[in-house]
């Protein structure tokens, strides 16, 4: 039996998520780190590529009300928050023995995209890469910030985190909280995409 591969994070302008888009993509400066790149494969939306000049306009387009000195004023959002979140689920067969028509190779790239959509909304891009030790998708959506919406709506980690007090909150609790809720989405994916493809939720280290 192999173990789940399972793994989400955001990003922001800042911090790269046109890098982790472009990586995504098979953009050969951002892919130094395979062998031999191939061209993904899309599954869902667009290129990954695509995917971010469209998150790059939503945050242009997008504004957020502060407070200052007692006046709610508008501005547009920071380089810094964070606007995408890009997940990433790994398949147990390696790629070089794999039958990319079998059957259960199909589920599990259907039950992996249902589960990353019930979690983090439609794609705006999915891809398979089949260019690496073992296929994986790698999903990149964002909030619709122009309506308002913030990466929290679509994270439950970050959606917990806020609850328990966001930055304003005592540190222990708001970890807690997070943590609790990223263990919750990994026993989520478990029971949805792993538990199909003898894939056990706990690796040898617990």
């Amino acid at each position: 039996m192999a173990f789940q591969f399972v793994h989400v994070e955001t990003y922001s302008i800042k911090t790269g998520g046109g890098g982790i888009a472009a990586e995504a993509g098979r953009t050969p400066t951002h892919c130094l780190h395979v062998e031999n790149p191939q061209p993904p494969v899309v599954l869902h939306g667009t290129s990954p590529e695509d995917a971010w000049l469209e998150i790059e306009r939503r945050h242009a387009a997008s504004t957020s009300t502060v407070t200052i000195k007692g006046v709610e004023r508008q501005r547009k959002m920071r380089i810094d928050e964070n606007i995408m979140v890009a997940a990433v689920a790994s398949y147990p067969t390696p790629t070089a023995e794999m039958d990319l028509q079998d059957p259960a190779f199909l589920d599990w790239q259907r039950r992996a995209l249902d589960f990353f959509e019930s979690e983090h909304g439609p794609a705006l891009s999915a891809v398979l890469h089949l260019d690496e030790t073992h296929p994986h998708i790698h999903y990149l959506t964002a909030p619709d910030l122009e309506s308002g919406e913030r990466i929290e709506s679509i994270h439950r980690g970050l959606k917990a985190k806020a609850e328990a007090g966001g930055n304003r909150g005592k540190k222990v609790k708001i970890d807690r909280a997070y943590n609790d809720a990223m263990s919750s989405y990994q026993d989520a994916y478990g029971e949805q995409v792993g538990q199909y493809h003898a894939q056990a939720r706990l690796g040898p280290a617990r």
